[in-house]
């Protein structure tokens, strides 16, 4: 025996996953562009950490003398700070937003503490980040090959080091989104 569906079943199937699409509370497109946002911020660091310009200028893989791993380093970073403070604050506000008009109480513990974990790469970036940022700034600036050459690999190794824990605070933060999202 075989069923038959008619037209107007058809058309409401493809409708169905719309419907879905918009059955949502606002704390759940809140949540949503929070973690799309994390997602960018961490998956972007992420391979910029693997493939991209770290690699390059950690290694000598790419031959690069040291003012040149500098000043590779300095165009990633004037780019990579329009993009990921603006996300990151997106993601805050987001989470944070959320959080306030959430009221299961578990959710909003959780988004409250993705938002903040969202806001904390602004200050540790300021505070922590920014001392070795300014040096090495200073140096491609400067064009101060004998500078880089003494100071550039110890400084990109403490740069790398201090982004590891606002990549940690991300993936926690990320985790804490996507619990949000798939949880209640």
């Amino acid at each position: 025996h075989s069923i038959k569906i008619t037209q107007h079943e058809q058309k409401a199937r493809v409708r169905m996953p719309l419907k879905d699409l918009l059955n949502h509370s606002t704390v759940d497109y809140l949540n949503f562009v929070s973690v799309l946002g994390t997602s960018w911020f961490f998956f972007g660091n992420a391979e910029a950490a693997i493939s991209g310009v770290v690699p390059a200028v950690r290694t000598n893989q790419a031959q690069l003398t040291d003012i040149q791993k500098v000043k590779l380093w300095h165009w990633f970073y004037d780019n990579a700070k329009m993009r990921y403070a603006p996300i990151a604050f997106l993601s805050f506000v987001s989470s944070s937003t959320a959080a306030y008009l959430c009221n299961n109480r578990e959710r909003r513990l959780v988004l409250l503490s993705s938002g903040l974990l969202n806001l904390f790469a602004l200050p540790w970036t300021v505070l922590v980040i920014k001392k070795v940022n300014d040096k090495l700034i200073e140096i491609s600036n400067g064009n101060l090959e004998e500078k880089a050459k003494k100071e550039s690999k110890d400084l990109l190794l403490a740069w790398k080091q201090v982004n590891l824990v606002r990549y940690g605070a991300s993936a926690i933060c990320l985790a804490l989104g996507y619990y949000s999202l798939l949880n209640f």
